[in-house]
């Protein structure tokens, strides 16, 4: 071999020597080059033979469609999908008119790619520059619940955002075999079995593209042809976050979950043939990446601004779906499915070789030939498809930058910075390398060198959107001068959605603080990001900052009118300032436009409860139960109903069958409330002991719980522990510094202590006295309360005239 490389170059040089000119010399070198580049490039990969070959010329097909473009439903049915295309693997132009042939396959049986879906994507990622995707999580008051659509970069009421969501839908349904979705499969089982030794959790997985190595998308001279394979996979949630490069810092990747992500990659063609959203995907993430090389080769393209500027026909994309939860065969554990699709594809310069392989050449020349007549669409006879997979050792740098990937998602920083750089010592122009080591480095606060690993992975690929994000968040987190932010264009968009992304791991997790940070710093870059808007509003709720939360969501509804998660937040925290009327008004709204919506449902049900329309109230808790028997909210509403009856028997059965319902799930907030409820039912039968039980549970799973700290006070006076009691009044005063009970009870403990504790009697009746006294001035006039403290007053004073 040695020898007859020897002789090529020999040849090249004679060749070289009988050049007329400089000119023609650098002809024959160029082809010599471009000849052992094809060379190396067919030895160095294996392909991947398909059938059923298919070319669409885009030009035909517009001059197809254009008469329908005011009036795009009137479009034959023939016009509506993409000549027939179930997937696309690359393009070749056209030699006269330079316009596109798409080529890929038309698989008999598969729902082709349709032209709305084609034309939202290549607006979205080819013109716009933005990122597809969507989110399914329940609302943080009711985690088991439904699980709410949030769809970004496409619009919400497209095709293309139903696909993604049914699709998101699907993979979690089968992921955990949930009821119904138990698919037999030969080599996949679904893992819920792998986590009966775990308690509750949570389990987030997301949908991503399988990211190109290098040189894995072929083009043509000239960027006039290509070929690529978008391929689906499954990541855990903290895997995700990463691909962010946001380095959350959630601490939450476990080998349970990653194995049950890989488990699912491996399988998702088998699968994706028993869930046609599954299939579908695979579509979408095909314009994406097709679109990602077009804006990189062919950025003003008129005939893909032609198609990028038309019209698509709405769909109804529901505003939530039934929540995923999955119970194991021996009913100890639960978990709880959430998670995401994002179609954050990379096709940036290194991903790609300029090489005329001889695959390409003998695509070319198919394709024109298919494409001779008027058919928009043609079959490719003759041709297989011949699709370059991945090379051996692109192979092991995807798994050594995996590798860093997962270190920086578990916080070894350290460790994270060393597999990255030994990536980069093993190819320096790695540019995802450089920004992935950038982050972990500015977790170690090592700043300057952050913010130079940056800028080098731009400078590698100066047109790679996802780079020049990573740069800015890190300028933007350094504290620099950040005018630039106001400069950015769908750069901004993209990192507060990346803030945005990784504030729903916090969130989903009940660490609302965290969230706040990350939500803050979404909304610090784009002000009017309405995800961020409304799920801060939501956060707020949780934190119990209701004027917070009532602010966001009016800039969430300047945004868009009518948003339904606003609406629910607003009328929330209205509900939270006994605001009933306001609130009222926004549930209202809310059910008219999403008519059923549980949660507007079961909180308006509160709130009429709240606002002494029982019979309302009522009627909206029962409306819940008939669709979800196990709605807890409206479980309570029966049971509060019941006990302001005097029906405590009645409600005692309620409350019972939310305590069942919610043992494995103690997030959930009417659990408190129901321990405490059926305390004061307890104590009303003279049960002290199980009333103080169930007191305990209360203050147990809810810290500072103000109602349940008095209720159990009361019990610790009843029993004449009056340390106990006075602790338990001080710490609900800590939580409402008004509330007259607590301040009433707290007097009594005092006068009782300062009977107990004979030096200090002076000192616990003055305490005493000022609880009183502060209880009688807070208290309604002529009220039992009233009258309470003025009896209690003056048997302080009485006790104090006598003390020394």
């Amino acid at each position: 071999e040695s020898a007859q490389q020897l002789d090529q170059i020999v040849k090249l040089e004679d060749s070289l020597l009988q050049a007329k000119d400089g000119k023609e010399a650098y002809q024959i070198l160029q082809a010599w080059t471009e000849s052992k580049k094809a060379a190396f490039l067919e030895r160095s990969r294996t392909f991947r033979s398909y059938s059923h070959a298919r070319s669409v010329s885009l030009q035909k097909l517009w001059e197809q469609l254009a008469p329908y473009k005011d009036r795009w439903d009137e479009r034959p049915e023939e016009l509506k999908a993409l000549g027939g295309l179930t997937r696309i693997h690359g393009f070749v132009r056209d030699r006269v008119t330079g316009g596109l042939n798409l080529v890929g396959r038309a698989e008999p049986g598969v729902a082709p790619i349709m032209i709305d879906d084609f034309t939202v994507g290549l607006r979205t990622v080819w013109q716009d520059g933005l990122t597809p995707g969507c989110s399914l999580d329940p609302h943080p008051r009711d985690d088991g619940g439904p699980q709410y659509c949030k769809v970004f970069g496409v619009p919400r009421d497209s095709s293309f955002a139903l696909i993604m969501l049914k699709a998101d839908y699907d993979m979690k349904r089968v992921i955990f075999g949930a009821p119904g979705h138990r698919l037999n499969i030969s080599g996949y089982d679904p893992v819920s079995i792998l986590l009966k030794i775990r308690g509750e959790t949570v389990s987030r997985y997301w949908l991503f593209p399988v990211q190109p190595n290098a040189r894995d998308i072929q083009l043509g001279p000239g960027g006039t042809s290509a070929l690529f394979q978008a391929r689906v996979q499954v990541l855990t949630e903290a895997l995700a976050v990463s691909e962010q490069g946001v380095s959350a810092g959630t601490g939450r990747a476990n080998p349970v979950e990653q194995e049950a992500a890989e488990e699912f990659t491996r399988n998702y063609q088998k699968i994706a043939h028993r869930r046609p959203a599954l299939r579908q995907l695979s579509g979408l993430f095909d314009i994406v990446v097709l679109s990602k090389i077009l804006r990189l080769i062919s950025s003003e393209d008129p005939l893909l601004s032609q198609f990028a500027g038309l019209p698509y026909t709405p769909v109804d994309v529901p505003d939530s779906l039934a929540g995923v939860t999955v119970k194991h065969e021996k009913g100890h554990n639960r978990v709880l499915v959430v998670g995401g699709c994002d179609a954050r594809a990379r096709a940036h310069q290194h991903h790609m070789i300029e090489a005329w392989t001889k695959n390409l050449a003998e695509l070319t020349r198919a394709v024109h030939l298919a494409s001779s007549g008027r058919q928009a669409w043609n079959n490719v006879t003759g041709l297989k498809l011949a699709l370059p997979q991945s090379s051996g050792a692109g192979a092991v740098n995807q798994m050594e930058f995996i590798n860093g990937m997962r270190l920086l998602s578990q916080q070894k920083h350290e460790q994270a910075v060393a597999q990255f750089s030994r990536l980069i010592k093993r190819n320096p122009v790695h540019a995802q390398a450089y920004t992935f080591r950038a982050c972990a480095l500015f977790e170690l606060d090592r700043r300057s060198e952050a913010l130079w690993d940056a800028a080098k992975a731009v400078s590698l690929d100066p047109q790679d959107t996802e780079l020049w994000a990573n740069y800015h968040r890190l300028v933007f987190e350094c504290g620099l001068p950040g005018a630039f932010i106001k400069a950015l264009g769908a750069e901004k968009i993209d990192l507060a959605g990346r803030y945005w992304l990784v504030a729903q791991t916090y969130l989903s997790g009940g660490a609302y603080q965290k969230a706040l940070s990350f939500l803050d710093k979404a909304l610090q870059v784009d002000p009017g990001h309405l995800l961020a808007l409304s799920d801060r509003s939501g956060t707020h709720i949780m934190l119990k900052n209701f004027k917070k939360a009532i602010k966001d969501a009016d800039k969430a509804l300047a945004v868009e009118e009518q948003y339904p998660h606003a609406l629910l937040n607003r009328a929330l925290g209205n509900s939270g300032l006994n605001n009933y009327d306001l609130a009222l008004k926004d549930l209202n709204q809310l059910l008219e436009l999403v008519p059923g919506h549980p949660l507007a449902l079961s909180t308006r049900a509160e709130v009429r409860r709240k606002a002494g329309d029982p019979s309302g109230s009522l009627a909206d808790a029962d409306a819940v139960l008939r669709k979800n028997s196990g709605n807890t909210t409206a479980l309570m509403v029966k049971a509060s109903l019941l006990m302001k009856a005097r029906k405590n028997d009645q409600a005692l059965g309620f409350l019972n069958t939310i305590l069942d319902k919610t043992k494995n799930k103690p997030s959930d907030p009417q659990r408190p409330i129901a321990y405490l409820n059926r305390g004061i039912i307890r104590r009303g039968k003279k049960n002290t002991q199980g009333a103080l039980s169930d007191y305990n549970q209360a203050i147990e799973l809810r810290p500072g719980y103000r109602k349940a700290l008095t209720s159990r006070g009361n019990i610790y006076l009843q029993l004449r522990d009056f340390g106990a009691a006075e602790k338990d009044y001080t710490a609900a005063l800590e939580k409402e510094a008004d509330h007259v009970t607590s301040l009433i009870g707290r007097g009594i403990a005092r006068l009782s202590l300062s009977v107990r504790n004979q030096g200090q009697t002076r000192h616990y009746l003055e305490l005493a006295r000022e609880d009183m006294q502060k209880a009688k001035r807070l208290s309604k006039a002529g009220s039992f309360e009233e009258a309470r403290a003025g009896q209690m007053l003056r048997i302080i004073e009485d006790g104090l005239r006598k003390v020394p």
